[in-house]
């Protein structure tokens, strides 16, 4: 990951999806049970480019989807489903 290409990478990514409408998200992992493995790092380096990333069960994924589809906060999504 060469900072400056990926970044530019990534630029040119959104600019074309945003365009036609399109939404990125980046699934870091999806686990059943327990807690799933990622590169926390490279999470770290997509999210800064202002995609959301993020790990989850099956049972969740549709719940976060829908809010990064919807451009909403992430950040409080592992607290508010703990108090479901």
């Amino acid at each position: 990951w060469k900072a400056a290409d990926g970044k530019a990478a990534v630029e040119r990514v959104k600019k074309a999806a945003g365009e036609d409408g399109v939404t990125v998200v980046c699934l870091l992992a999806i686990a059943d049970g327990g807690k799933p493995y990622y590169d926390a790092q490279m999470a770290q380096k997509v999210a800064s480019l202002g995609i959301p990333c993020f790990a989850c069960n099956p049972q969740l994924l549709p719940q976060l989807l829908e809010k990064a589809l919807k451009g909403q906060d992430l950040s409080g999504f592992s607290s508010e489903i703990g108090k479901q």
